[in-house]
């Protein structure tokens, strides 16, 4: 699901992707890089501390959970990337970081990332644990593969940042790929103890 996601961006087999680094992202190397490379795209770290711009050969942006906050001029570079009409894939990991300028750029597409991780309740929507999510499938170019699945049709998501999406950008159309039901709530440390992550 995760290559249908960038097949539904670009459709050029030999564009180039960056995948941004210098703030803590997960960048799980072997699996996701070899993943790209089988799939023909050329894929290259990006640190813009040392950059003026995104390069003009980018055909594809990942942001891939930063556990450290971007820069306000890293992020005034992406969305200057962005308003020329480029793609880019927004990952969120769970983190105790406050992530300001990156949650305030999701802001501007419509999506508010929401404080700590979420549980669902509703029988058939976790594994085991409430914070163990089997979310609900929307049919999209995205979702396709796993939704039209015979063999498995439903994505683990543990430890999962919630999002909310709203219109408050009315030239922007944000439309949701993963929903929980409305039995679902987030937690935080501050409200109740982290389950044990080893379970």
């Amino acid at each position: 699901s995760f290559l249908s996601g960038i097949d539904a961006v670009i459709n050029n087999n030999d564009a180039k992707v960056y995948v941004l680094v210098g703030h803590d992202e997960y960048i799980a190397e072997n699996d996701l890089f070899n993943m790209l490379k089988k799939a023909n795209l050329t894929v290259e770290e990006i640190n813009l501390i040392n950059r003026d711009e995104i390069p003009a050969d980018c055909e594809l942006l990942m942001v891939l959970g930063p556990d450290k906050d971007l820069s306000k001029e890293d992020v005034a570079k992406i969305e200057a990337y962005l308003e020329k009409g480029n793609n880019a894939i927004f990952v969120t990991g769970y983190t105790d970081t406050e992530l300001k300028n990156y949650y305030k750029l999701l802001e501007r597409y419509n999506i508010k990332v929401e404080p700590g991780y979420v549980m669902d309740t509703a029988p058939n929507y976790y594994d085991g644990e409430e914070y163990l999510l089997l979310p609900e499938i929307i049919d999209s170019d995205i979702t396709s593969q796993v939704y039209n699945s015979d063999v498995a049709n439903y994505v683990y998501m543990p430890f999962t940042k919630g999002m909310t999406l709203n219109n408050d950008n009315n030239d922007i159309i944000t439309e949701p790929i993963f929903v929980t039901t409305k039995y679902a709530y987030t937690v935080t440390n501050d409200n109740m103890e982290e389950p044990d992550k080893s379970k």
